[in-house]
């Protein structure tokens, strides 16, 4: 499978160079003696990039949740999903359990999302984690070694609480280490890989355990950090439309034409507006009733000056299906910069902090209608 990074949209604007610019209201420029005018300017090509998002973190950082699962779309393609979860100590441990035997252990997760057919069986693969692993910053592409299969267990993907239950030997093999005051250095917490199944489950971080028992006493070794690593092999899609993806990407790329803004002639932008529109029909095509397909209904504009970020732009989807990115007090100069150099990027990200699978599909430019523009406010600069 090929390995797609978090989700992030790199979009850097291209615009059509118009025989007429009277096409899109250059020549309303000079006629007007050098009052604003507003000139819409189609995007011309959008291409796949590969995306950066990043889906490690901890509980204090407010990582929302790890996925898990594995799911067949049948408009985006196949989505599996790892993920890893780390356990500490709560305090508070009581010597009874300390000098017990532990006689059960079991993970217990909350599900606060799905994705896929949520009348189907998951089956997952709890593997054991042999080395410490750090969570902050690590990409949906991000591998982690991992040791051999604890057990395969399942459960419905329609269930809220999911209980994972270890097995007696690997229990007894570690009882020590379940009850020992320096847990926190000796455990490095389980992953959850997908072996079957048609639905990725979103579990809540912040509410995971570790439920251990001895003969007298009960522990629930809290979560503290945790990961998901995502895996996508692009599937149809639909024509004439762009799907972006939390998490499993692709990235999307448009390339500024050479000599665009010199087709402009001595003009000063004041004012740049970015629409996109997206297919708000498109995620119930192609699914059985049970299958969900959440809408991903926000989206990040970030510019970029030789690699280093400048600013960002957040926007939520509107009533009218559109993102629309505006910002007067830099927006302008930027796309002044954007046009006249080779190094400036402006990039659509899904924001971060979502931890989804959610879909969009966006029109692209060789849709019949909603096809992404740019709106410049212009001035001609020597009049």
């Amino acid at each position: 499978m090929k390995h797609f990074a978090l989700a992030g949209i790199l979009l850097v604007l291209t615009l059509a160079a118009c025989e007429d610019p009277s096409g899109v209201g250059l020549s309303l420029i000079g006629e007007s003696g050098g009052e604003p005018v507003a000139s819409e300017f189609p995007v011309a090509q959008m291409s796949e990039r590969d995306a950066n998002d990043i889906t490690g973190g901890t509980v204090a950082g407010g990582l929302p949740r790890v996925l898990a699962g594995r799911v067949e779309d049948p408009l985006l393609g196949t989505i599996g999903a790892t993920g890893y979860v780390d356990f500490q100590s709560p305090g508070g441990i009581s010597d009874a359990f300390r000098n017990g035997t532990v006689t059960s252990a079991e993970i217990r997760l909350n599900r606060d999302y799905a994705y896929g057919d949520t009348a189907s069986t998951i089956q997952l693969q709890i593997l054991e984690m042999v080395d410490e692993w750090s969570a902050v910053g690590l990409t949906a592409d991000s591998v982690l070694n991992s040791g051999e299969g604890v057990a395969t267990v399942e459960y419905l993907a329609s269930d809220t609480l999911v209980v994972l239950p270890l097995p007696a030997e690997w229990v007894e093999a570690n009882d020590a280490i379940l009850r020992s005051t320096t847990f926190n250095d000796d455990f490095h917490g389980f992953g959850v890989r997908p072996v079957g199944g048609g639905a990725v489950s979103g579990f809540h971080l912040a509410s995971a355990v570790l439920r251990v028992a001895t003969e007298s006493d009960t522990v629930n070794y809290v979560s503290n950090r945790g990961f998901t690593s995502i895996e996508r092999e692009a599937g149809p899609g639909l024509p004439d439309r762009i799907a972006i993806q939390d998490g499993a990407g692709p990235a999307v790329a448009l390339q500024v034409e050479p000599g665009t803004w010199d087709t402009l002639g001595a003009v000063a932008i004041n004012h740049a507006v970015v629409r996109l529109r997206a297919d708000t029909t498109a995620v119930d095509l192609q699914k059985a009733p049970t299958f969900v397909r959440p809408h991903l209904t926000s989206l990040q504009l970030a510019g970029y000056r030789a690699g280093a970020l400048v600013f960002t732009l957040n926007a939520e989807m509107n009533a009218d299906g559109e993102f629309v990115f505006s910002r007067p007090q830099d927006i302008p100069f930027f796309f002044e910069e954007l046009l006249a150099n080779e190094d400036r990027e402006v990039r659509i990200n899904v924001p971060g902090g979502l931890h989804t699978l959610n879909p969009v599909f966006l029109h692209a430019p060789t849709a019949t209608e909603g096809r992404p523009t740019i709106v410049f406010t212009l001035t001609r600069a020597d009049l």
